[in-house]
């Protein structure tokens, strides 16, 4: 609940900290100073969510013997423990009187950085030299504020392209701000004789009914207002800025010159936009991928599709009746976005896919699949163990499952809501497209 401060700092001297804090309480701008000292371990995770995060190069100052490449890996041990195992992008800025330090520092860490604090590794490396804004080192006055916070500034926004994310995550958090205004407004308008707390919990009630249904919302109230909030939100951000700023401009300069990739590293990105993956789908969740047992072709593929399963490989255009090497069975779980939301009581409906590898489908094979109605075929993204795949299926192959069997099958990675939607809405045209009654004539 608690906004983690966006600017860390970090020093051994406290009147070095304050002068250094003190700029970023100017800026309005979240900061958390943490004084260092060498006898405490920095808390584990603390730096979640921080995007700059200022460190003095001479934090073992005092101690005997100490040498450069000590304060590099004591800085390195305490990035390590602060950064999120699951890492975060940022700025590392060296507070130090020796800026030439900074050379040295990001020389060491290329060289050094183990492969299980590969998590803290920053985007960039900027330094600051103490000496040119504090007229005394030793109670940290600064010689001039307004030049210490303008040189901030401009050390932040040395990366255009670092700039522009940041810029864009400020803009989601202004966006935020504006629809939990209005969802405040709105409840009190809704409930105008009750207290804000009454309100809300009245507004939130009937939104997370109304997105994910009464038995939902009560098993999961969170995901129920998410799925609720997400669109507005999503909204707001999309329409919040019409014209692009400067910095957008000088940030993105490859698009007149970017070529068509390899589909290895196409999936590399369409990962990112089209699969979840970590943390991994429960059973039965929509767009989860299923794996289905390991004696499902065997035992059960004829009696739920109707045919063998060499006749759905030659249906995918293999017309030998063999999948390609390194090619895997997939049920995809589909169906109706309200009937998942409302838990409604019937059999959950699974499409049939095959996972094919990216360097064993030809570019000619992709072109003749996706000529051909009846089929679908995915993007080319990673799975679950990192390799390059494409999903084919055949929209005719669509099977309902009992809720008890379905829920044994396990869920490898989930297709995030646009390309399921496609494949649903591929399914829906087709299997509904009418047919007529006609005669041929001479």
């Amino acid at each position: 609940m608690i906004v983690p401060g966006r600017f860390i700092v970090i020093d051994n001297t406290k009147a070095h900290l304050d002068a250094l804090s003190d700029v970023f309480v100017s800026l309005r701008s979240p900061c958390r100073p943490i004084l260092f000292d060498p006898s405490e371990d920095i808390e584990v995770g603390c730096f979640e969510g921080a995007r700059a995060i200022f460190c003095d190069v001479h934090l073992l100052a005092g101690i005997a013997g100490t040498t450069d490449e000590m304060l590099f890996a004591n800085i390195i041990a305490v990035l390590a423990r602060g950064v999120p195992r699951a890492g975060m992008p940022y700025v590392l800025c060296l507070w130090t009187r020796h800026e030439d330090k900074r050379d040295a520092f990001v020389a060491y860490l290329e060289r050094s950085i183990s492969e299980e604090n590969r998590h803290a590794i920053p985007l960039m490396v900027i330094a600051l030299p103490k000496t040119d804004f504090m007229r005394d080192l030793r109670t940290g006055e600064v010689r001039d504020p307004s030049a210490l916070k303008e040189a901030v500034k401009e050390k932040l926004t040395e990366s255009p392209q670092l700039t522009a994310i940041l810029e864009w995550e400020s803009s989601v958090h202004l966006a935020l701000n504006a629809m939990l205004n209005t969802l405040t407004n709105t409840a009190r308008t809704l409930e105008p004789g009750k207290s804000l707390p009454e309100a809300l919990d009245v507004l939130l009630s009937h939104l997370a009914v109304g997105a994910a249904g009464r038995p939902r919302a009560l098993e999961n109230p969170q995901s129920a207002i998410s799925a609720a909030l997400a669109p507005i939100l999503a909204d707001r951000i999309s329409h919040a800025q019409r014209a692009a700023s400067p910095v957008w401009r000088s940030a993105i300069t490859k698009i007149p010159a970017i070529q068509n990739l390899q589909p290895l590293h196409a999936a590399t990105i369409l990962t990112m936009v089209h699969v979840a993956i970590e943390p991994g789908p429960s059973p039965l969740e929509w767009g989860g991928v299923h794996l289905p047992p390991e004696k499902y072709i065997a035992t059960s593929f004829r009696r739920n599709h109707g045919c063998a399963y060499g006749d759905f490989i030659k249906s995918l255009t293999f017309t030998d009746g063999t999948a390609p090497d390194g090619s895997s069975l997939r049920l995809i779980r589909v169906g109706a976005a309200c009937d998942y939301a409302q838990k409604n009581q019937g059999p959950v409906p699974m499409a049939l896919a095959l996972e094919i590898p990216i360097e064993n489908l030809t570019k000619n094979k992709k072109k003749d699949i996706k000529s051909r109605g009846y089929l679908w075929i995915s993007p080319p993204f990673k799975n679950h163990s990192g390799t390059g795949v494409f999903l084919v299926s055949n929209l005719r192959y669509l099977h309902y499952f009992s809720t008890t069997v379905a829920r044994k099958y396990k869920a490898l990675y989930r297709l995030r809501e646009p390309l399921l939607m496609e494949l649903i809405s591929r399914i829906s045209t087709y299997i509904s497209r009418p047919g007529i009654l006609n005669i041929e004539t001479k």
